[in-house]
């Protein structure tokens, strides 16, 4: 069993894609809530499709200890970002750094956080 650690916050990490680890990270920032094993937020990162901009995102999932696990569905979104994507995460034990993985069926990578506040 983990300790549980709290994750509610502002967030800043980035996200890369296992299939092309060569074009480099992703940057996005997050703000996370919890309450009674559930997590929440938005994520807002950049708009690869465009070029320009933002898109932003919502999440929601569940915290067990230090497993988190969640989706996230982007807001009004084209039809590139129509898809939600998978997270599965652990938190550190000093609770200011989020690490995982994330999935789409036909694509994924890795991705990390730190807490900014």
């Amino acid at each position: 069993m983990t300790d549980a650690v709290s994750v509610k916050g502002m967030w800043e990490g980035a996200y890369q894609y296992s299939s092309s680890s060569d074009v480099g990270d992703f940057p996005f920032k997050a703000r996370l809530t919890e309450n009674d094993g559930k997590v929440s937020g938005l994520v807002v990162e950049e708009d690869l499709n465009q070029g320009t901009g933002t898109i932003r995102a919502q999440i929601e999932g569940t915290i067990e200890g230090r497993v988190i696990r969640f989706t996230k569905t982007y807001i009004e979104a084209s039809n590139t970002y129509a898809r939600p994507v998978e997270y599965d995460c652990e938190v550190n034990t000093e609770g200011d750094r989020i690490t995982g993985t994330w999935r789409l069926p036909d694509d994924g990578g890795t991705f990390s956080m730190r807490r900014v506040g």
